[in-house]
């Protein structure tokens, strides 16, 4: 969903570099999602899981009428077409991961 970004690999390489922090998801498209120290009492996010259906699509839009250089974030709208509607595909997992987060 995450707009593709140059620094993914650097920030894996920089996590592998501290002993005390493992990494606990990540995927190739989108890089490192959530480390933790080992001892499991500090857990790290680098996504929005939190963010409302059209949240992404309002900060998308902003930065493209201010000119900014960014990606069409991907898997996010249908076949990428930013005048469809945005897919949800994530707040399952972000209700999940919050609601085992706060229980």
């Amino acid at each position: 969903m995450a707009p593709h970004s140059r620094h993914t690999e650097t920030r894996r390489t920089d996590l592998e570099h501290v002993s005390e922090v493992q990494i606990l998801s990540e995927s190739t498209e989108a890089g490192v999602y959530m480390a933790g120290t080992r001892d499991g009492r500090h857990i790290f996010i680098t996504g929005h899981s939190e963010y409302d259906p059209l949240t992404l699509k309002t900060e998308y839009d902003r930065d493209i009428a201010k000119g900014l250089p960014i990606d069409l974030p991907r898997n996010y709208y249908p076949n990428n077409d930013p005048s469809k509607t945005p897919i949800v595909l994530w707040r399952a997992h972000a209700s999940l991961l919050y609601s085992n987060w706060l229980n």
